[in-house]
């Protein structure tokens, strides 16, 4: 079993690979504030002797619940409470992550399915994961157009709308090459690398993932607005390759949501990866 406190250089087990790894830490922030300023209905017990480590995600959702957490454990509850940023890992390493002591609890996951191999081995049948129970609403994730797009073009609605790109290269949707994704990322780029997921194109077509379609000639395929490689990890991608989708998947980081009002304001078709329930996808009329 893996140590209280994971530190760099220690080994953890990872189910997928079947072998041991060495474990990654996170940055962690402490929660120092109080949610509640009438301090009459405080808690009054101290537990703060002992730190509970929350998984801080990304997306807005993720937040609300989590720090809704963080202040009925520290607040109300006596603990000592860290936020830990997990932004550059992957959702999917949920049980490595928790049996690995990376952090204690993780309010939202996406990824926890009883169906799941990981599921399978940190919950029934290692025991090192508790699953509480649902949080008491769902998520679904997927690829959207603006509403101004599916009013003047319904067919965009469609997957096979996308298998053969003249009539959405006709319509005005992007094509690889015509986006400036590492002037975007700045510093940042390339988003989707080979250390995060092995499957990340390289050269030419570092930052994005072509599928095989597409690598003779990527001008006649769409780009596809997405976030990061370690969200539906390979999902998306893999659905683009087995329909034979002209379309390349372009990675623009955590920023996505600015640069997507800024083409909906621009006029600009644009198709794009996002989740609900979050409010960006009210805000940009998504579809």
């Amino acid at each position: 079993r893996p140590p209280d406190e994971v530190t760099l250089g220690d080994w953890v087990f990872d189910e997928d690979k079947l072998t041991c790894t060495q474990a990654v830490v996170y940055p962690k922030d402490t929660v120092s504030s109080h949610c509640l300023t009438d301090t009459s209905l405080l808690g009054s017990r101290d537990r703060s002797d002992f730190t509970i480590k929350i998984a801080g995600r990304t997306w807005v959702s993720a937040q609300l619940s989590s720090y809704v957490a963080a202040y009925i454990l520290k607040d109300l509850l006596g603990y000592s409470v860290v936020m830990v940023d997990t932004s550059d890992g992957a959702t999917s390493d949920w049980g490595s992550d928790i049996a690995g002591g990376l952090f204690h609890f993780e309010a939202e996951s996406w990824q926890a399915s009883e169906t799941a191999t990981n599921y399978q081995y940190y919950v029934e049948e290692e025991g090192l994961v508790d699953v509480l129970g649902s949080i008491g609403y769902g998520g679904r994730s997927g690829v959207y157009v603006f509403k101004e797009t599916a009013e003047a073009h319904p067919l965009s609605l469609f997957y096979k709308y996308y298998d053969d790109s003249a009539e959405a290269i006709a319509a005005g949707f992007p094509r690889y090459g015509e986006t400036d994704l590492a002037g975007f990322l700045g510093a940042e780029f390339p988003f989707c690398t080979t250390a995060k997921q092995s499957w990340c194109s390289t050269g030419e077509f570092s930052g994005y993932w072509v599928p095989p379609q597409c690598e003779d000639d990527p001008t006649n395929c769409i780009e596809l607005f997405t976030i990061t490689p370690t969200y539906d990890t390979a999902f998306f991608e893999q659905l683009t390759r087995n329909w034979n989708l002209k379309i390349i998947h372009g990675y623009y980081g955590w920023s996505v949501g600015t640069l997507l009002k800024e083409r909906r304001s621009q006029g600009l078709h644009t198709l794009f990866y996002y989740w609900e329930p979050d409010p960006i996808l009210s805000a940009l009329g998504a579809e």
